[in-house]
């Protein structure tokens, strides 16, 4: 309860003074990086130069968050999650990796079991969408 309270109290800190926690607690953060009112349960940040994530986003049980430089996810109730247990040990759970440039607008929903890249110089859309990423092929077997 400790943790989540102080997750959500974090979360309405002004960006530059989330930027100066974070950058205490030995994240890589460059510079022009700005933090909305979002619900931030990372492990390792890996942020690059005029990197924005937006208000009301919902990060988490992330294992790894990498944007590279001008990466951006949009304002408006995002929902961006993993399990909190790796039953199935795989390696990339919980690792969101966004490109040079790319960005996520609004109101989407991300289920992390592997890892997930978007593109370089891509946006993605829309309205409602619900990616879900899988560990196990249909055969039962680990993905590689």
């Amino acid at each position: 309860m400790g943790r989540r309270l102080f997750l959500i109290l974090f979360g309405f800190l002004p960006s530059s003074w989330k930027v100066f926690l974070l950058r205490n607690q030995r994240h890589k953060i460059d510079n022009n990086v700005h933090f909305g009112i979002c619900y931030l349960a990372v492990r390792k940040l890996d942020l690059g130069n005029d990197m924005k994530i937006g208000n009301f986003n919902c990060l988490k049980n992330l294992r790894v968050l990498r944007m590279l430089d001008g990466a951006r996810i949009g304002g408006n109730f995002n929902g961006i999650t993993a399990s909190r247990l790796n039953n199935m040990d795989n390696d990339g759970l919980g690792m969101l990796r966004m490109r040079r440039i790319a960005a996520i607008a609004g109101t989407h929903f991300f289920d992390l079991a592997e890892t997930f890249t978007v593109g370089k110089e891509t946006i993605i859309a829309g309205f409602r969408s619900t990616f879900m990423t899988n560990a196990k092929s249909a055969d039962g077997e680990n993905i590689q």
